[in-house]
């Protein structure tokens, strides 16, 4: 992986974890009412780095692999590591839907035998998660 990946993903993995849970549940509930607040979210915590955001032109060798009625799922190459991640693509899912997700994935990121978040990417002005790659 690049530097600045692993650099940003170390710093969110140990500073961020619960830092973000607590800030994204207080900040979600007084502005879910209004989507571009919770889109204004998403970018503050990507601002702070409380999200990692890997810009969409270092993955290569896209695939779909996975599709269900929420949502489509990529595999990727990260081109300057020749790792591999999913790339999880919402259908017409609102801001708070992706919020939603996201505090999800940064719940369960505490545990062992979970799928990683490992942040966010942004392709044609739409949200794809980075997950982790379990092959098979």
């Amino acid at each position: 992986m690049d530097k600045q990946f692993k650099t940003n993903y170390k710093n969110y993995k140990s500073t961020n974890k619960i830092k973000f849970i607590n800030v994204t549940f207080d900040k979600l509930f007084k502005w879910i009412k209004n989507k571009n607040k919770a889109k204004d979210l998403i970018e503050e915590e990507i601002r702070k780095k409380h999200i990692p955001s890997i810009e969409h032109h270092h993955f290569s060798d896209i695939q779909e692999i996975g599709k269900g009625n929420f949502a489509v799922v990529y595999r990727a190459k990260y081109k300057k590591s020749e790792q591999y991640f999913a790339l999880k693509s919402f259908f017409n899912a609102t801001i708070k839907e992706i919020v939603d997700e996201i505090t999800i994935h940064r719940k369960v990121n505490l545990y062992d035998n979970i799928i990683r978040f490992h942040g966010i990417t942004i392709n044609q002005g739409k949200y794809l998660l980075v997950l982790e790659y379990a092959d098979g």
